[in-house]
C-alpha cells in the first residue's frame, strides 16, 4: 500500500510540474523539464535509426512493366505529361539505344544517319529506350527525376537483353557507375555498352560528327569481335 502511495504521489508531482511549466516554452525550460523528470527516475531511450531497405521489385514481363510505367506517379512529371513512353517492339533488337527522353525529329534523323552509315543497321534492329518515361519534352528534367525513372530502363534492358547498348550522352551513369571516355565500351550483364556523344551535341556541331567517324568505326570493329 505504501509503495502504491509513493508511486501515486510521484505521478501527481510530475503532472503538477508539467502543468506549471507549460507556460515556459523556450528551449532551456524544456531541457530543464526533461532533466527534472530524469531525476525522478524516468529514462529515455537512445535515438534509433531505421533504414528502409525495401526495394520495389519490377515485373519481368514487358507488358506488366508497361502497365506499371503507365500508372507511375513517382515524380511531378506524372502530373503534367500527356502520355507515357512504352517499349512496344516485338522483335529481338540487336542494339538498345539509350537517350534521356523522347527524341524529336531532328534527333531521330541524325540517329538513323549514324546507325545506317556506320553500323549498317536500321530501325528493325534497334530499340530506343528513354530514361524518362513521361512525354514531357518541354519541361526541364532534373537528376531526381532521372533517379526515379532509371529502374524502369534497367529492367527493360534486362528483359530485352540486346547484344549492344549505345548510350548517347553520359546517361549510362544511371545504369553503371564507371566513368567512360567517348567511344569506350564496357560489359553490362550480357551486353556490351558503348558511350557516345549526345545527339543534340552532334546536331549543333556537325564537325564533331565528322571527328567521331573513327570512333564509330572502332566501335563497329569491336562489335564484330563480340
Amino acid at each position: 500500500m505504501l509503495k502504491n502511495t509513493k508511486l501515486l504521489n510521484k505521478k501527481l508531482f510530475v503532472i503538477f510540474y508539467l502543468v506549471i511549466s507549460e507556460k515556459m516554452n523556450n528551449k532551456n525550460n524544456l531541457l530543464s523539464q526533461l532533466y527534472m523528470l530524469k531525476l525522478f527516475g524516468y529514462n529515455y531511450i537512445n535515438k534509433v535509426n531505421i533504414i528502409n531497405n525495401t526495394k520495389v521489385t519490377l515485373p519481368d514481363n514487358i507488358n506488366e512493366l508497361n502497365q506499371r510505367i503507365s500508372n507511375c506517379n513517382l515524380c511531378e512529371l506524372s502530373k503534367v505529361c500527356t502520355s507515357k513512353v512504352l517499349y512496344n517492339n516485338t522483335s529481338n533488337p540487336t542494339i538498345a539505344v539509350l537517350v534521356p527522353k523522347l527524341l524529336v525529329n531532328n534527333e531521330l534523323n541524325i540517329l538513323m544517319k549514324i546507325l545506317n552509315k556506320y553500323f549498317n543497321t536500321d530501325l528493325d534492329d534497334i530499340v530506343i529506350l528513354n530514361i524518362i518515361k513521361c512525354d514531357a519534352n518541354n519541361i526541364k528534367i532534373n537528376n531526381n527525376i532521372f533517379d526515379k525513372c532509371k529502374d524502369y530502363t534497367i529492367k527493360e534492358l534486362d528483359i530485352i537483353s540486346a547484344k549492344f547498348i549505345f548510350s548517347f550522352g553520359d546517361i549510362y551513369k544511371y545504369i553503371v557507375k564507371n566513368d567512360l571516355d567517348v567511344g569506350e565500351g564496357i560489359i553490362y550483364n550480357n551486353s556490351k555498352l558503348f558511350y557516345l556523344n549526345e545527339l543534340n551535341e552532334l546536331l549543333r556541331n556537325p564537325s564533331i560528327l565528322e571527328e567521331n567517324e573513327n570512333i564509330f568505326y572502332k566501335i563497329k570493329h569491336e562489335m564484330e569481335k563480340y
